[in-house]
């Protein structure tokens, strides 16, 4: 940590002021412009959403019917995917929507502290402290600027954060974009010291055969321990191969044959009683065997749900953490778009586009006024923004008058307060004008009183000045 100091003479902060005039106006053009779009934009997006609820269907996700070929239709149900998703990197392979490795590393972040005080002679000192902290980064921080030296951060990631889509994903007949697959949710952990191992049963698998992960659940006879032998289930068997095994059991009437080899990916289960025979090959996802990513990169150690590249009981700059997340394959979703052959595309209205996607099983109205909820919401966070924004815009235009009163003592402060106060009232004024005046484009029941509102905050302070400039006088 370090602290700099530095002395801004009176006469070099009045010139800065005077610059500083520009850049204010240039902020206060730029939010009202924000603020008249935003109203323009809010209102479009109302109108599109109320014509896509009148125009709007609700259909069965199951069939495409040609009677609504470029019709607003909505729909929910499972989506789904066959398609195993592999990141070959690190030998993990599952059957999901979506899959998602981040890398993280630890760095150092620059934090700066200012303080200002203001000298005698209307002078200012200012001090900044340069701190630093350790942190998780997804991204590279560039130290080569730091303040203080000494706290380097390496300059590339030994891995790189990567995102995989299934390419044949659908709900119900309709097939999904790539984006609308990305949008999907929520994404679970995927833990890889312990990963989900599916397998695929063979064609001619008995109903004994498991449809979940292809683990063979012994007959009645076998479960009982028919015979004097005992039950067995080959499900029990260990997902973490090392080597190749065979387990046999044999009784009068049958035998039963297990093999496993883990260079082929293979299991093999068999019996010689006809009433009980089975066969299964299933296929082992690489990922299933623990620690087959660090026989590749032995810097990788299990941590967590991932790996971590260095001594994770004593985190030190450089090190890694790699975690993995997926969406899984069924998942519930509803949609409002354009039905164009057997895919979802955005509608055009009158006002704007729609295409509207949430998680999870909602009706046309939930996904409308839910859609109008975000508007409105959106709207709102740009017009605090804007407001804020011409505030700070106009003082930066009053601050040479505030900066000429700092050479007598306290008149900065009076100044200050009066500049504070023109500038809120100027705020109001461009601000619920620029809203007003959106609105009277649009909505003119609605725009007309705010630019009333907005007249009277600008002239409210030069009454409120006139009424006690005549009580003085009385």
């Amino acid at each position: 940590m370090s602290t700099v100091t530095t002395t801004t003479s009176w006469g070099s902060r009045v010139g800065s002021s005077f610059k500083g005039v520009f850049g204010g106006l240039i902020l206060v053009v730029a939010a009202v412009g924000t603020l008249f779009w935003n109203e323009g934009r809010t209102i479009k997006r109302t109108k599109a959403l109320e014509e896509a609820s009148k125009v709007a269907v609700s259909v069965d996700a199951q069939t495409i019917d040609p009677a609504n070929e470029d019709k607003l239709i909505h729909i929910s149900g499972d989506v789904i995917t066959d398609d195993v998703l592999a990141d070959p990197e690190f030998n993990i392979s599952l059957n999901a929507l979506l899959l998602q490795r981040v890398v993280q590393m630890y760095q150092w972040q620059e934090n700066t502290e200012t303080s200002t005080t203001r000298t005698s002679g209307g002078g200012e000192e200012t001090t900044t402290t340069y701190s630093y902290s350790k942190v998780w980064s997804d991204t590279l921080i560039d130290s080569s600027s730091f303040h203080d030296k000494g706290y380097d951060n390496p300059t590339s990631m030994p891995y790189e954060s990567k995102l995989y889509l299934s390419q044949n994903t659908t709900l119900g007949a309709f097939s999904l974009s790539q984006d609308q697959i990305e949008n999907l949710g929520p994404s679970v952990d995927y833990n890889v010291n312990a990963p989900p191992a599916k397998a695929k049963p063979a064609e001619n698998a008995s109903p004994e055969t498991s449809p979940v992960d292809g683990a063979v659940t012994p007959t009645p006879e076998a479960q009982s321990g028919q015979n004097g032998e005992s039950a067995y289930k080959a499900a029990d068997i260990n997902e973490e191969f090392t080597q190749d095994f065979s387990i046999s059991a044999n009784s009068d009437t049958s035998s039963l044959n297990i093999s496993a080899n883990v260079d082929s990916n293979d299991i093999s289960v068999s019996s010689t009683e006809k009433p009980t025979a089975v066969t299964v090959a299933s296929e082992i996802p690489s990922s299933a065997a623990t620690g087959s990513a660090s026989a590749l990169d032995p810097r990788l150690k299990p941590f967590g749900s991932g790996y971590y590249i260095g001594d994770p009981q004593n985190a030190q700059i450089g090190d890694v953490k790699i975690t993995f997340s997926y969406v899984a394959t069924p998942c519930p979703t509803s949609f409002v778009a354009q039905q164009h052959g057997n895919s979802l595309v955005s509608y055009q209205a009158k006002t704007g586009k729609v295409l509207l996607q949430e998680e999870g099983i909602h009706s046309l109205e939930e996904m409308i006024a839910s859609a109008k909820q975000s508007n409105m919401m959106i709207a709102w966070i740009i017009r605090a923004v804007g407001l804020i924004v011409i505030f700070f815009g106009v003082k930066t235009i009053f601050a040479p008058l505030e900066t000429l009163a700092d050479i007598v003592p306290f008149a900065s402060s009076i100044v200050g307060f009066g500049t504070g106060i023109v500038a809120f009232c100027v705020a109001l004024f461009l601000g619920l004008g620029a809203i007003g005046v959106g609105w009277i484009y649009y909505r003119p029941l609605i725009g007309i009183p705010l630019v009333v509102i907005a007249v009277a905050a600008l002239f409210y302070p030069i009454i409120r000045g006139k009424k006690k400039a005549q009580k003085v006088d009385a």
